[in-house]
């Protein structure tokens, strides 16, 4: 399905240039990494260290990027921390049970 510029050119019966093979990113790349998922493939040490490198590079270069769960996840501790404070022995009692409900006792 033809969109936008192209489709117009077409109706208008103009000739398109086709396009160039993309080249593939080698081994080492973010690019290479994606490509390594997308296949269904563990990647490869050189790949995985370069989407580290990439996805670092994108945190950084926000300020801001604890997202929104991740910030929730830290006032949630802070609020159990101050429960935990606040009324230690329901605290320790409910703790106590939901390990006993999750099997850890």
């Amino acid at each position: 399905m033809l969109r936008g510029s192209t489709r117009r050119a077409a109706e208008a019966g103009a000739v398109t240039a086709a396009r160039a093979p993309r080249r593939l990113q080698p081994c080492g790349s973010h690019g290479a990494y994606q490509r390594h998922v997308k296949a269904g493939e563990t990647p490869c040490d050189a790949c995985r260290d370069a989407n580290a490198a990439y996805m670092k590079a994108r945190r950084d270069a926000w300020p801001g990027h604890l997202n929104r769960a991740v910030r929730s996840a830290k006032a949630r501790q802070v609020a159990l921390r101050l429960l935990a404070e606040r009324y230690p022995v329901e605290f320790e009692a409910l703790r106590e049970t939901a390990r006993r409900e999750a099997g850890l006792r």
